[in-house]
């Protein structure tokens, strides 16, 4: 295993932790500086951000446009959507049946998951280790019921969730809000329930 696969696997394997980012950046940058400065423009936009400044990601983007695709590796044919953050691929949009089949955690240090077609693979998808390191998960228009939310919400995994959107699903009732409520998310902050049969409560 070369050293940058070596930072990935560690990247990947905590992505809390900002210290291989910065460690991958110096490893890359005499192979590649535009990948190397994307790293280190980022931890500094996510730096400036938690110190409540607005700054300036124009540099940024323009470095994911033109090479985004390649930094991405195999994610970028294994997903329908993904984008940059920190440096690396952190959030990505894919089908259920894809998201059982790739080993994403060991290609993306993936904190924001959004998932489409989910019904009827709620159950597998429920046991993926990869939800507990979501900080937000999205599953719009994924046809789910209130018997889909509870199980889902029932993982132990999703405990660290910050942001559920479960909009768009018609059949979710206010009972599945309140299986929401209930259930063991303390971290839980947001919830987008709109285009449900609870989205005035």
């Amino acid at each position: 295993m070369s050293q940058l696969d070596s930072l990935l696997a560690e990247i990947c394997a905590d992505p809390e932790d900002m210290t291989p980012r910065r460690a991958y950046a110096a490893a890359v940058k005499p192979s590649d500086p535009d990948r190397a400065q994307l790293i280190e423009l980022q931890l500094a936009l996510r730096d400036a951000r938690r110190a409540g400044k607005d700054p300036d990601a124009r540099h940024s983007r323009e470095l994911v446009k033109n090479h985004g695709a390649a930094w991405a590796g195999p994610l970028a044919t294994q997903v329908d959507y993904y984008m940059f953050w920190s440096g690396f691929v952190e959030e990505i949009e894919i089908d259920a049946a894809r998201l059982l089949a790739t080993d994403v955690r060991a290609l993306a240090p993936i904190r924001h998951l959004r998932v489409r077609r989910l019904v009827p693979r709620v159950s597998e998808v429920a046991k993926l280790p990869l939800l507990g390191q979501c900080h937000s998960l999205d599953l719009q228009s994924c046809r789910l019921q209130d018997v889909d939310l509870a199980e889902l919400v029932a993982s132990p995994l999703v405990r660290g969730v910050r942001i559920l959107r479960v909009g768009n699903n018609h059949d979710i009732t206010l009972d599945g809000l309140r299986m929401i409520a209930r259930a063991d998310l303390p971290d839980l902050v947001f919830v987008d329930a709109t285009g449900t049969h609870a989205e005035l409560v």
